[in-house]
């Protein structure tokens, strides 16, 4: 068939895509022009399960809907189901859930109308898989967003051909994670692209304006549906369909009342509503067999594979500026529901499709600085661009903006000490790669950071432990200890977190720094000081950084890394390496190996934020004090047999529990809706049971709500943690 722009606006004349069809009487002229039914927008399989999926359909006028399945598009001796009556109560749409298949076959549909008169309609084919039951592959693919930013059908490139690559690659599933339409998007017929080239759209009348009643959210969904290469997608892809803002208009939340002048509408909730009906109608899903008769759901493909799919639009806040303590976007049902579905699921694969991100961090409060800081860079990038780019050591903007940060803290510094890497523990994988070989030793805290350890054990580096004990103030580190392994073990480098240790948030003294930079010298090995959180000082700042008590040579024997990410941004993946020049070269040497260097705009942004914070890091101590004594005092009502030692700043506090029961902890806090970190990832060959890592960097409810948790979580452990042996560590 040839979709002509002719062709298009014919369809729409017959109430394919037009607003008043579905309120059409069945004989009405804009509704019937056949004296058969007819499919007026392909068929669609979606919600797939082992013994069958759902079909959905759309006639243009009353017809039960037939549907027939075969191994083969033969259709010999097909397996039949009939639908109730499609009706203009609906726009005319159906679905049908087909049960009693086959796992894991490949299914072919045979889809026709009949009308109260017998007479029938051209059959319509499709082909799906039903769920495995055994392992196997599993080809899904996902996306979002049709038809929107003003880009819909364009007739001069064959429409959207993006369906037709993707059935190329014959998915078994297909996950369209929200946006399914864009109701809040009118369609212009042309689009000037920024080169000067020329985007036709074809245009509805149902996309020529934001849709606010019933039947224009309808037109939505045919618009999309008039496209050759969706309804072929549509036919032989099963589907698992979410929706997300655009189906009803951007960024709403519940009991918004618009201030948009194209909106007669102002009430978001009715516009909720109504694009709720059209999209529960358009999509080859069943609201019944959603948890909440919406859209939450879980749909079991096999043993393998679990996909969570989600409603965050539905029952989140307010949009706000995000400073409040604690915000809610799933709901206290759909979050229980979550929580216990990813606990009873025994799948390989958990797929939570959310329509808003989970697993995105962001700072809180105001996150101008960053964009200051990321517009300055965008002004200094264009003197950059006549070079290549590329500069293994760094650009100089930045390196010298670290080494003026070392020179004022006490630690005399040239730029080219000083080499940009892409984040903290870039650094540390570059200088391990470097120094240290297979079966090389290497001394570390104990505990220390778990990426550490893990960067050591994938380079062969076997990690020799030496004590932090936070529970003793201005002497956590067991110095004579540190001097004795470095004897007995032959050592090649120390790896060490002086400055508000993680996890314990410990920091070393004057006189253990100057220890440190002497044992450097005498033993001969490389000492690498972290100091991620040195900005993270919340009691008093740190002392001068360890190279500063190194006098002269000697300071090639300490090399320090730090990073721009605790202090500013979790998203600025910018780090450093303090060192001697010749080191910082031969790093450079190595690095080509790893990649080639540090993205330029991301540099230019963290020597602006370097050389002027804008007064974050003071509001960012300030709050992680507030937030720390929240934790403490949860602590002590929640859980007041746990034994803190609470450090000078960092963002975590290390926890001593009665027992050896970390592990234990960790697996069931889940359930509960806690994420833990036992205390084993932070230690060598299963040490700190006893142990847990809490960090306290997050708004004061959510600490509360977390112990609370925690404390449930705990209690049925509390006697193996009471009647543990004393003795074990």
């Amino acid at each position: 068939m040839n979709f002509s722009r002719r062709t298009f606006l014919r369809t729409a004349a017959l109430g394919l895509v037009a607003a008043p069809v579905a309120c059409s009487a069945p004989s009405g002229p804009a509704l019937v022009s056949s004296s058969r039914p007819v499919l007026t927008h392909g068929v669609a399989v979606g919600d797939p399960r082992a013994d069958g999926a759902l079909v959905w359909a759309r006639a243009d006028r009353p017809a039960t809907m037939i549907v027939e399945t075969a191994p083969t598009e033969a259709f010999a001796d097909p397996r039949r189901f009939t639908s109730g009556l499609l009706t203009p109560d609906t726009d005319g749409t159906g679905r049908l859930r087909l049960t009693g298949l086959e796992p894991g076959q490949t299914v072919h549909y045979r889809v026709t109308l009949e009308g109260d008169d017998g007479a029938r309609s051209e059959p319509v084919t499709g082909i799906f898989r039903t769920a495995p039951a055994a392992p196997g592959d599993i080809r899904l693919q996902w996306s979002g967003d049709t038809a929107g930013q003003g880009f819909g059908i364009n007739p001069d490139i064959g429409g959207m051909t993006i369906f037709e690559t993707m059935a190329r690659r014959d998915p078994h599933l297909f996950l369209h994670s929200g946006d399914v339409v864009y109701a809040d998007g009118p369609l212009k017929e042309t689009v000037t692209l920024p080169d000067g080239r020329v985007w036709r759209n074809e245009v509805s009348e149902a996309k020529s304006a934001v849709a606010q009643t019933l039947d224009e959210f309808r037109g939505q969904y045919a618009y999309n549906l008039t496209d050759r290469n969706y309804l072929r997608f549509n036919s032989s892809v099963a589907q698992i369909v979410q929706w997300d803002d655009h189906e009803t208009v951007n960024n709403w939340y519940p009991g918004e009342i618009l201030d948009l002048k194209e909106y007669t509408e102002k009430n978001v909730d009715v516009l909720a509503a109504r694009a709720m009906q059209a999209f529960h109608e358009w999509n080859p899903l069943d609201p019944t067999e959603a948890v909440d008769g919406r859209v939450y759901r879980k749909i079991p493909y096999g043993p393998l594979l679990d996909v969570f799919v989600l409603d965050m639009r539905s029952y989140k806040d307010a949009n706000s500026d995000n400073t409040a303590a604690s915000g809610h976007v799933l709901g206290g049902e759909q979050e229980r529901w979550l929580i216990d579905q990813l606990t009873r699921s025994t799948a390989t694969w958990k797929i939570i499709a959310a329509d808003l991100p989970i697993g995105l961090a962001v700072p809180d409060g105001d996150t101008d600085f960053i964009e200051e800081a990321y517009s300055a860079a965008l002004q200094e990038l264009p003197r950059h661009l006549p070079t290549h780019g590329l500069e293994p050591v760094g650009i100089d903007d930045l390196r010298v903006a670290i080494a003026d940060r070392f020179t004022d803290r006490g630690l005399p510094t040239s730029p080219d000490a000083i080499m940009v890497t892409s984040g903290a523990q870039h650094a540390l994988r570059l200088l391990l790669g470097l120094v240290a070989a297979p079966g090389d030793r290497a001394l570390v805290d104990h505990p220390t950071y778990p990426n550490a350890l893990e960067a050591m054990r994938r380079g062969g580096v076997r990690p020799v432990p030496v004590a932090v004990r936070p529970e003793n103030p201005g002497s956590a580190w067991d110095l004579v200890a540190l001097r004795s392994a470095a004897r007995q073990s032959g050592a090649r480098m120390a790896y060490l977190i002086p400055d508000f240790h993680n996890p314990t948030g410990a920091c070393l003294g004057d006189a253990g720094r100057a220890e440190l930079a002497a044992l450097a010298r005498e033993s001969g090995m490389m000492l690498v000081v972290d100091e991620t959180m040195v900005d993270l000082w919340l009691d008093a700042p740190p002392p001068a950084p360890v190279a500063s008590f190194a006098s002269g040579s000697a300071q090639r024997d300490v090399v320090t890394i730090g990073s721009a990410a605790k202090s500013f941004w979790g998203g600025l993946r910018i780090g450093w390496i303090r060192a001697d020049p010749e080191l910082v070269n031969r790093l450079a040497g190595a690095r080509a190996a790893v990649d080639l260097g540090t993205p330029v705009v991301d540099q230019l942004a963290a020597a602006y934020l370097v050389r002027r914070d804008g007064g974050l890091l003071d509001e960012r101590r300030a709050l992680l004090r507030d937030q720390r004594s929240v934790l403490l005092d949860a602590l002590g009502l929640g859980l007041p047999d746990w034994e803190v030692s609470p450090g000078p700043g960092g963002l975590s506090t290390w926890v001593r529990m009665p027992g050896p029961v970390s592990s234990a902890l960790a697996a069931a806090a889940p359930a509960h809706g806690v994420v833990l970190a036992a205390g084993p990832r932070f230690g060598v060959e299963g040490a700190f049971e006893r142990f847990v890592r809490l960090p306290y960097a997050r708004p004061a409810d959510d600490l509360r709500l977390g112990v609370e948790r925690l404390a449930r979580a705990y209690e049925p452990l509390r006697g193996a943690a009471e009647h543990a042996p004393a003795l074990v560590v």
